[in-house]
């Protein structure tokens, strides 16, 4: 299906209710003949009385839509998930290639009609079917409309914005970086007026002149934006991100990687989407790339949009970046690519856990001391970060190449820590030669700092030190000192 280019901001909007005035030919839009607070151009029961659902409908009435004297018509009618469009006939007329819909347009969605307002389209019918109903596409312009309905039920949109709108599916939409479906049909707005919507105390804006897509899923009762968000509760203010948002709550997190945070890690669901990079605010700790967020994780009813000082539940399996802090003079800043991250915000203390299996490019950290680092193939890390500094840790197992003092890249295998204590690394080394000390086979290794000025590495092996005459297992140190073998200092600097 034909699309407009590229767009720099995206709106994704999975459908649900949204409930707006329009006008209608030869149908007056606030009419409401049965009072029951639904007007006529969206009565699906038009002679419901008393407590009635957004569609017009009391508890145990069936909504009719002939009834209710709405056209129905269906796109995509052999998908799996086929849209189906409704208007009352008097917005309806035909034209050249189906029909003209000229006022509120409704779509279904499994908890009630979506509808878009000041619709003026042209819906193209789909000869090859052999029914009149049937839909290949749908042009024109139309509102943009918002979900308002479940933790959406207060969604509001500060202008209205005019858009012009059309159907495509998810695969022909994987330009707009958007979490679609790509067997699934969706409709989309595109405008370039600016937007900006409030949910509670939380806003987000798109600015006047980018051009920006909404996408609307009839299966799926939510809405994505990217911009700037402010009032996200502990969170706090992200600029540039992608944000969405899930009338039902039911966006999944499942940990990718639970390797030492067996016993912490652990699926839910949740009602926010966020996609870019992401602050946590009172931890030492950032993502980049998707995150859902859980605005109810005791599950209480309580939520943000409520109470800025509620909770959060946050998961991601992306790439993230920590700062721990020993307490006694050394730091490791920390860079964890694709690792699984999930963390309770608010309250009375913000808390979470990391874990990975990082690549050789996925894993980077700095302590601060003259010992650099690396991973030599994947390696397990984990740890737990917390807004007290002394209750965070990492730990980390694999291979590993050590650049020691005056011995270049010494491979080692074993287990790394840093916590209140500093850094302790014990593993074992592989055989290495320099021109006054050679190992021969393995050695024992223990690398221990406290401060960037307070470290130490001790090697037990079978070691042969030029002029020295030593045993099978001889202990050669290092520290900010200098070097040393069985305690007694030796230069090993060759000549």
């Amino acid at each position: 299906m034909h699309r407009q280019a590229l767009p720099k901001c995206i709106l994704l909007a999975f459908a649900a209710l949204s409930v707006a005035a329009c006008d209608a030919e030869g149908l007056d839009p606030a009419a409401d003949s049965d009072a029951d607070g639904v007007p006529d151009i969206m009565d699906f029961c038009p002679e419901s009385t008393g407590r009635v659902d957004h569609d017009g409908c009391g508890e145990g009435q069936m909504s009719d839509p002939a009834a209710a004297g709405m056209e129905t018509f269906i796109i995509g009618a052999a998908d799996d998930v086929p849209v189906v469009l409704r208007s009352h006939a008097s917005t309806v007329s035909e034209a050249a290639q189906g029909f003209g819909v000229d006022g509120t347009l409704l779509m279904e969605t499994p908890l009630g009609h979506m509808a878009i307002s000041d619709a003026a389209v042209d819906l193209v019918g789909d000869a090859a079917s052999g029914a009149h109903n049937q839909l290949v596409d749908m042009v024109g312009s139309a509102n943009v409309s918002l979900p308002d309905m479940g933790v959406l039920e207060d969604i509001a949109i500060d202008d209205l914005v005019q858009a012009q709108v059309g159907f495509g599916y998810g695969r022909d939409l994987d330009h707009l970086d958007a979490p679609l479906v790509d067997e699934r049909l969706y409709m989309y707005f595109d405008f370039d007026a600016g937007m900006s919507t409030s949910l509670g105390p939380i806003d987000f804006s798109i600015p006047q002149g980018a051009e920006a897509t909404v996408v609307i899923d009839a299966a799926d009762p939510s809405f994505y934006a990217r911009g700037s968000v402010s009032g996200l509760g502990p969170l706090g203010d992200i600029p540039d991100v992608g944000f969405g948002v899930s009338a039902t709550g039911l966006l999944p997190f499942e940990p990718a990687y639970t390797w030492g945070v067996e016993d912490e890690a652990e699926a839910f669901d949740a009602h926010i989407y966020l996609n870019g990079t992401i602050p946590l605010g009172r931890l030492p700790v950032s993502i980049d790339g998707e995150a859902v967020v859980d605005i109810d994780p005791d599950d209480d009813g309580e939520t943000i949009i409520d109470d800025v000082d509620e909770q959060l539940r946050i998961g991601a399996n992306a790439d993230v970046i920590v700062n721990l802090d020993s307490g006694v003079g050394l730091t490791m800043d920390l860079k964890v690519g694709g690792a699984t991250f999930a963390a309770t915000l608010g309250g009375s203390e913000s808390s979470g856990y990391f874990s990975a299996a990082a690549g050789t490019d996925e894993l980077e950290f700095d302590l601060g001391i003259p010992l650099p680092i690396a991973p030599v193939a994947q390696v397990n890390v984990a740890g737990f970060v917390s807004e007290e500094f002394s209750d965070s840790f990492m730990r980390a197992n694999g291979d590993f190449v050590v650049e020691l003092p005056l011995i270049a890249g010494v491979n080692m295998h074993g287990d790394m820590s840093f916590d209140r204590d500093g850094f302790v690394m014990n593993a074992t080394a592989g055989a290495f030669v320099n021109p006054l000390v050679e190992l021969d086979g393995d050695a024992a290794v223990s690398i221990v700092a406290r401060g960037t000025d307070d470290w130490m590495v001790e090697m037990v092996g079978n070691f042969d030190v030029i002029g020295m005459d030593l045993a099978d297992d001889a202990t050669l140190a290092f520290n900010q000192d200098g070097v040393f073998v069985n305690g007694e200092e030796v230069d090993l600097t060759p000549w």
